[in-house]
């Protein structure tokens, strides 16, 4: 079973998981991190945190911990030939031969693309989804995939290519922009989801794109974009063998449906009674790759237990998760750093180290 984890926040900005790079700005994705300091300082900035946010030591650190893929997310920008962004291809590189060294695996991520797929800050532009409204957009998209996987075809650490990063159905839309209304506006007016005949014809084009690159040996992932059970009968295995799905099952956004029932006992039942259904079936169709899942969740009685008790829940909610998933080809956690002390769970050395997740 794959074990892996995301090394989100390198390449690909996100405010969240490294704070310290957005220090002193109000920016809330990385069109306005440019915006807001000017192309010499956002690049200053970027070299500086790309430098030292990861390195080789890192990938030991995955080798030990019992890993065996590392997801890499990456902007479109990847290559530096965007204008007004910085390329970052050097640490895809360097990610590469560190990969082969530890002898880990890389599934590359394109988390965003031009005009943003989800609308959210890991897309790149918060409150704007229109990626799919232009052919063009599109055309740029299969043109980096294009060129990743000739760059790293015959690399022994290259798993798969993932063609786009949660690409947003309605509901997800209408909830991720929900705290956008009123600063956002603009962006809002424009966006809408992304419809699942499209995202299927993007896949199938990205599908014969890539497999004779990479060859049928490596997997195209696609991302479910919060829509897992609409799969089932698109693009069959016997017909598109190098295919895998990829969901994200998150249970931090339990807490909306549990409402006052925020308890730490309910959380165990929400993961067993809706994960394991949804990927269970899923599993009977294709390959399924649990990309991003994470022990942060917010239960409201964890802060009054004992130490000892909070360290045996954590190691509980770990194994029923891990449980959920064992019908699927493997897991990837979310995400390898955080550079926020409010966040232990998010951080996968925290978790590791900590003892609440063994491998």
């Amino acid at each position: 079973m794959i074990r892996g984890v995301n090394l989100g926040g390198w390449l690909a900005l996100e405010r969240w998981i490294t704070p310290n790079l957005f220090e002193g700005i109000a920016a809330a994705d990385e069109r306005e991190f440019y915006e807001e300091l000017g192309w010499q300082q956002a690049c200053d900035r970027l070299v500086r945190h790309r430098e030292s946010f990861i390195d080789e030591k890192d990938f030991a650190f995955i080798h030990e911990a019992g890993c065996s893929l590392i997801r890499l997310p990456v902007p479109y920008s990847v290559f530096g030939d965007v204008e007004g962004r910085l390329g970052c291809i050097e640490y895809v590189d360097r990610a590469f031969e560190w990969a082969e060294r530890y002898g880990l695996d890389i599934l590359i991520d394109l988390h965003t693309v031009p005009g943003c797929a989800n609308g959210l800050e890991n897309g790149g532009v918060c409150g704007l989804c229109t990626w799919h409204q232009d052919e063009k957009n599109v055309d740029v998209t299969l043109d980096v995939l294009e060129r990743l996987a000739s760059r790293y075809a015959k690399s022994s650490a290259l798993f798969g290519i993932e063609p786009v990063n949660e690409p947003a159905s309605k509901a997800f839309l209408a909830n991720a922009v929900r705290g956008y209304r009123g600063r956002y506006d603009d962006r809002l007016e424009k966006s809408t989801a992304v419809p699942s005949t499209f995202l299927r014809d993007f896949y199938e084009r990205a599908y014969r794109l890539l497999v004779p690159i990479m060859g049928e040996d490596r997997y195209v992932v696609l991302q479910d974009g919060f829509r897992l059970g609409e799969w089932d009968d698109v693009m069959p295995p016997a017909a598109y063998p190098a295919v895998m799905i990829d969901t994200h099952q998150y249970l931090n956004f339990a807490r909306y449906e549990l409402g006052e029932r925020n308890l730490c006992r309910n959380y165990f039942g929400f993961a067993w009674d809706r994960f394991a259904p949804a990927l269970d079936a899923a599993a009977q169709h294709h390959p399924v790759l649990v990309g991003e899942w994470t022990l942060a969740h917010r239960p409201g009685d964890l802060n009054a237990m004992s130490s000892e008790r909070a360290y045996r829940y954590w190691r509980a909610i770990a194994e029923v998760q891990q449980a959920t998933f064992s019908e699927c080809a493997g897991w990837v956690y979310f995400t390898y750093r955080v550079d926020d002390p409010d966040r232990p769970a998010w951080d996968f050395r925290n978790v590791v180290n900590a003892g609440w997740l063994s491998l």
